[in-house]
């Protein structure tokens, strides 16, 4: 029996394939971030979400988006930090 895929944002899944078809994820809102780095961070949970989305294109790629949208330079770089641990495990 073939794996069932999963997806948070799914709207349609395609038959035969792993893949869901759907908007990117919306990024947070520009007061639902703390600023101080927290392990569960918003930033974070976007940027899974995107890496998943996009997990057809290269890191790079999804880090030059979130870069794009954070503009505490501390927080963004702790941010692409841990997407790329997540994206390498």
């Amino acid at each position: 029996m073939p794996e069932k895929a999963s997806c948070t944002f799914i709207k349609t899944v395609v038959p035969g394939e792993r893949r869901c078809i759907s908007s990117p994820p919306e990024p947070p809102g520009p007061l639902s971030c703390c600023g101080s780095g927290c392990a569960n961070c918003v930033w974070i949970e976007y940027g899974t979400k995107l890496v998943s989305y996009y997990s057809h294109r290269h890191i790079d790629h999804i880090l030059n988006e979130i870069e794009s949208q954070i503009s505490n330079p501390v927080i963004c770089e702790f941010i692409k930090s841990e997407i790329r641990s997540k994206a390498t495990s």
